[in-house]
């Protein structure tokens, strides 16, 4: 069974944040151990910075499951809060691999399988309405790992981001939860069938937090946490929240590219494909455990391992 590599970096972890600040109201701080004679890695991450204008970033390294480098950086204005080698961010679609190694447990153990049809697991069903592609039946779990389940949303939209599109047509209020995304979804065509091509898919990985949560009957953060984080002994990540006052401790604030508001979208809708936030020497601690060694990982065995990271050779379009 082919698949796609969802990992191209297993010892890199870095974070960024974008700020409106000027280059002359910056100043550069670095926080962490310094480590004799990694000085010109201190310079390039600076250099970068710099030069497009990055206000803060973690950059952590591991070589045989230890961590050998791990340091923050600010380059913003003085009242700033300084970024630590500790401190959350964002990961985004970083959070999709989590995802993946909650799933191949549950296939390890025996309560899923990559064939399993996702309608077997959930009972998606339409608005009022609304004709269910037949096609949908097809869809399985091996199809929403590796993005080829039938939704492209360069062909139509990602509704992972068009909350208020699905709240006008669903007649309900903002803000709308994966309850809401859904019955909409399942309402709507497929792009093409299941198995044929790689679409890039965040709905998907929805789908896939959902299954998590059906199957062992419990919040998929929760579920992630007591099974992919605890056994390798990290406990700071979490889902993130929307809101700037929701905040976690030790949390980085964002700032938008062309006054995009990072605030704005819903991120307890994109836990499973987007709603993670880590500190970067957990994010490679978690890699370390899964990728240095595929016959002692803590968390999933080699096959699964070996599955993970084999080439999809289905094409995009």
């Amino acid at each position: 069974m082919s698949r796609r590599v969802f990992l191209s970096a297993l010892i890199v972890a870095i974070a960024v944040t974008a700020s409106p600040a000027t280059a002359q109201q910056r100043v550069w701080t670095e926080t962490g151990e310094p480590v004799p004679g990694w000085e010109y890695v201190d310079d390039g991450v600076r250099d970068y910075m710099q030069t497009w204008a990055v206000p803060g970033a973690v950059l952590s390294l591991a070589a045989g499951g230890d961590l050998v480098f791990s340091r923050g950086y600010t380059w913003d204005t003085a009242d700033a809060e300084v970024v630590k080698p500790d401190s959350l961010f964002r990961i985004a679609s970083a959070s999709k691999p989590i995802t993946s190694v909650a799933i191949h447990q549950l296939i390890e153990r025996g309560l899923l399988s990559y064939e399993t049809r996702v309608v077997e697991v959930l009972d998606l069903q339409p608005p009022p309405g609304y004709p269910v592609d037949p096609r949908l039946e097809d869809v399985t779990i091996d199809h929403l790992l590796y993005h080829t389940g039938g939704w492209d949303r360069n062909e139509t939209f990602d509704p992972m981001f068009v909350d208020g599109l699905i709240a006008a047509s669903l007649g309900v209020d903002l803000p709308i939860s994966k309850v809401d995304i859904a019955p909409y979804m399942t309402g709507q065509p497929l792009q093409f069938e299941p198995g044929d091509r790689y679409a890039y898919s965040n709905y998907g990985y929805c789908l896939l937090g959902m299954v998590i949560e059906e199957i062992p009957g419990r919040d998929y953060s929760e579920w992630v946490a007591e099974n992919v984080f605890q056994p390798i002994g990290v406990g700071r990540p979490r889902r993130g929240h929307t809101a700037i006052h929701e905040r976690a401790p030790g949390e980085v604030r964002y700032f938008g590219y062309g006054g995009d508001d990072p605030y704005r979208w819903n991120i307890e809708n994109m836990d499973a494909h987007g709603g993670w936030i880590l500190a970067a020497p957990d994010y490679v601690r978690l890699l370390s455990a899964l990728f240095d060694d595929f016959d002692a990982s803590p968390l999933l065995g080699r096959q699964s391992l070996e599955n993970m990271v084999r080439v999809n050779t289905a094409t995009s379009e």
